[in-house]
């Protein structure tokens, strides 16, 4: 009835803007969506990062103290206790890069529920016009 309304009074620009504008939630809305999905994905990665991080180093610490108490120190584990290290400088690296992910997300997150709320005004205020405009047509046409 609103578009027929819209149409009615002969303004196909009137009708344009308000189909923009009805859109226009539904992609705020699924773009909000979308960014509280991330958020929570990067929030599970930032949880697990430091645990997988702390498991590396606990390993390490393990295999170091296991060495410290040996007189002859073999090659495979001193070997095994370096390939630890890197784990652990890219398990740190991942950490960090969790956090700033998060944060990212949370910012993403953020905004879209600002564009969301910004576009559910404007949807209010294109309904107050149509019903402004019916009341326009019914008035001219004698309703």
């Amino acid at each position: 009835m609103v578009c027929y309304l819209s149409m009615k009074a002969g303004n196909a620009d009137d009708l344009l803007l308000a189909t923009l504008k009805v859109a226009k939630p539904n992609a705020c809305s699924t773009a909000c969506d979308d960014a509280r999905f991330s958020l929570r994905r990067a929030q599970e990665q930032e949880r697990v990062a430091p645990e997988q991080d702390q498991d590396v180093i606990a390993k390490m610490d393990k295999l170091r103290n296991h060495l410290n108490g040996l007189t002859d120190k073999p090659q495979s584990l001193m070997e095994k206790l370096d390939s630890l290290g890197a784990d652990q400088v890219q398990t740190y690296r991942q950490r960090q890069a969790a956090g700033e992910t998060k944060r990212r997300c949370q910012q993403e997150a953020t905004d879209a529920e600002t564009r969301l709320q910004i576009a559910q005004a404007d949807l209010k205020k294109v309904d107050q016009d149509l019903v402004e405009l019916d009341a326009q047509i019914r008035n001219v046409q004698g309703y």
